[in-house]
């Protein structure tokens, strides 16, 4: 996308009009090339409204320490994704709406199976990132002991068996 497309229609160069309308261009284009369907196209307006506003709150939101905590930014990036491949799976328009509707956001979540899976596969990550960050090192699970490494294992081997799906998916790509 960025070769074949942001780069010959200009880039970040020119005015920040030019690199709005870059960006938004690439990321509808980048949407149309997974589909022909109108989700895929508001999946790529989403994608470059997410480019765009993280780009014009950066500056503002950068001078308060609380936005500058990587958990956090971890925390909301994860959410916008999650949104983010929700509008790209759906088959229709209606079906998005559908979902959309109803999100359950109350407090009711922790009873919700789906919050379990993600919380299955997010907390361990979740530890050796933090583990990453203070310890400015990426090769964490490899310097775990044996029993460590093990217990990790073992809580994402029991969220694939509970949570993993029944029955086999087909690669979305092979729908094209």
């Amino acid at each position: 996308l960025r070769d074949y497309l942001y780069i010959p229609l200009g880039g970040n160069r020119g005015s920040h009009w030019t690199l709005s309308r870059n960006l938004m261009c690439t990321m509808l284009l980048g949407g149309l090339w997974h589909g022909a369907a109108w989700t895929f196209v508001i999946w790529g307006a989403y994608q470059g409204t997410l480019l765009l506003v993280q780009r014009m709150l950066h500056p503002f939101l950068n001078r308060y320490a609380l936005f500058r905590n990587p958990l956090l930014q971890i925390f909301v990036t994860f959410q916008l994704m999650a949104l983010g491949w929700l509008i790209f799976r759906v088959q229709s328009l209606s079906q998005l709406m559908n979902m959309l509707e109803n999100l359950n956001l109350g407090w009711e979540w922790v009873a919700i199976r789906p919050y379990g899976q993600v919380l299955v596969y997010m907390l361990p990550l979740l530890v050796i990132q933090i583990i990453q960050m203070r310890s400015k090192r990426l090769e964490i699970f490899q310097s775990l002991p044996f029993y460590g490494q093990a217990i990790l294992a073992a809580i994402l081997g029991y969220g694939l068996f509970v949570y993993g799906a029944l029955v086999a998916q087909q690669f979305i790509y092979f729908q094209f």
